[in-house]
């Protein structure tokens, strides 16, 4: 069994973009994956002029990985009114849906359907209880849980920078494999619409 460290972050259009490059990792009857948040924002309203920024990556990320970004998610952007984006909050549903037994993965995806196909408002307590309950978790446990694992989020995102430090990456996402040979970088960007030469690279990781 191979450990692959995925470092990602939930409101990161890239990581959206890589789900299926994900989903076939943690299809493999080889890799353990294992998540590590990196806190890219720490709840912030987006300035305008950064809105445009996002809308440019996006279509980039769209072109190299066939993500879709949706209407409503465009119409969030493109209106006037305060957008916050928020990834501490969004990584604690992640940590607390997993101690409740929903994969980090499905968790995951679940929040970035909503957030870059639907525009809801993830940053909202509500909204992540809304798919959290759609996962048949208990609606009281969910918001206590929820209020106890703010501390974990910070703690977290600390270990996994640190873990980045250590393995000398940047940005999200970033997959390095404890292989054999030593820790080797998978290098998932030249894959992103190419599952089977993706699925063919992590077959020979021992």
């Amino acid at each position: 069994m191979v450990k692959v460290h995925y470092f990602y972050d939930p409101m990161c259009g890239w990581c959206y973009g890589a789900t299926a490059l994900l989903e076939t990792l943690i299809a493999s009857a080889n890799i353990e994956l294992i998540y590590h948040p990196g806190g890219m924002i720490n709840r912030q309203t987006i300035a305008a002029s950064f809105k445009e920024h996002i809308l440019k990556n996006d279509q980039e990320i769209a072109s190299q990985t066939g993500a879709v970004f949706a209407a409503p998610y465009k119409a969030r952007l493109k209106n006037r009114e305060n957008l916050v984006f928020d990834s501490y909050i969004t990584t604690r549903a992640i940590l607390v849906a997993e101690e409740n037994g929903v994969t980090p993965l499905i968790m995951l995806k679940a929040i970035q359907k909503a957030h870059f196909e639907q525009g809801k408002q993830v940053e909202l307590l509500a909204t992540l209880e809304e798919i959290a309950v759609s996962f048949g978790l208990h609606k009281t446990r969910w918001q206590a849980q929820m209020q106890q694992a703010e501390p974990k989020v910070t703690e977290a995102v600390q270990a996994s920078h640190r873990l980045m430090n250590q393995y000398k990456v940047q940005g999200y996402p970033s997959l390095i494999a404890e292989t054999a040979d030593g820790p080797q970088h998978l290098a998932h960007t030249a894959y992103y619409q190419n599952i089977s030469a993706w699925n063919n690279l992590i077959s020979t990781l021992n």
